[in-house]
């Protein structure tokens, strides 16, 4: 014969796993149980902390994801009954925010002087902020928020420094990025390369190379190479004919950008006028 102690039966107890998967979201696993109808997931802050119901299941997985911090699991199974079994084995999963996700960044200017930083992507973020400061120790501000690997700035002539942080779903923030410094031109860093001569007809032509970043050139003229120069005209163009007296003459060409900045002066180029 057989004893019946009159107690109903109960599920078994699940073995439990936890792991990060490569979005950041905890993934607690266990084994079927003999008798198990559902499963309920437990979770806590604290190993021996209080637990909340994080969700029943009829499935053997429980994708969870919180907010950035250290999580403790645990399940119990329940058959068709309603009788719970006992809490299976404690799993702790860490569930990172961006604090432990820091881009990686480089600055550089492009061909239109202006600076593009640029970053790699970070695990679980969903958008970026880049902020900018006048000295790498400095006050900085925040100067953009995007969802794009890079950004491109075109400040005033001043050298820059950026940083960036990468933000989560849950609007957790991370640590701030290396910092990049990129000195962004004026035209006062950037001069023109003048040539002077005499065209068929006795006029001094000067010319001059393209200065990025500016819209227009002031000519600058004197009778003597170390005397008084005169603003002789400003133009959008990239020579001046000049038709003066007879006379040896002194040139000089300096850019102006959008910004009405105006750069440093050219070379002197000397032109005999017959």
């Amino acid at each position: 014969c057989s004893l019946d102690s009159g107690l109903p039966a109960v599920p078994g107890t699940p073995s439990v796993t936890g792991k990060l998967n490569s979005s950041n979201k905890a993934v607690i696993s266990w084994n079927t149980v003999s008798g198990a109808a559902k499963y309920e997931v437990w979770r806590s802050t604290s190993e021996n902390g209080t637990y909340s119901r994080l969700i029943t299941t009829t499935k053997l997985s429980c994708t969870n994801s919180p907010k950035a911090d250290t999580y403790y699991y645990k399940v119990r199974a329940i058959d068709s009954n309603g009788n719970t079994g006992a809490y299976s084995n404690i799993v702790c999963v860490t569930v990172p925010g961006q604090s432990s996700a820091v881009p990686v960044i480089t600055g550089k200017l492009n061909t239109s002087n202006k600076a593009v930083i640029s970053w790699n992507t970070v695990s679980g973020a969903v958008k970026y902020e880049v902020w900018r400061s006048t000295s790498e120790n400095g006050t900085y501000s925040r100067l953009i928020t995007t969802t794009k690997l890079s950004c491109t700035n075109s400040p005033k002539a001043d050298t820059y420094y950026y940083k960036v942080r990468a933000i989560d779903s849950n609007g957790n923030v991370g640590a701030y990025s290396n910092i990049v410094c990129v000195t962004v031109p004026g035209q006062e860093d950037v001069v023109p390369v003048i040539t002077g001569k005499l065209n068929t007809n006795n006029k001094a032509v000067i010319s001059w190379n393209t200065v990025s970043g500016a819209v227009k050139y002031e000519v600058w003229r004197a009778t003597s190479e170390n005397g008084t120069y005169s603003k002789l005209i400003t133009t959008t163009k990239l020579n001046c004919i000049n038709s003066p007296k007879a006379n040896t003459y002194y040139y000089k060409v300096r850019a102006i950008d959008a910004s009405n900045v105006a750069g440093q002066f050219s070379n002197i180029v000397k032109v005999t006028v017959p």
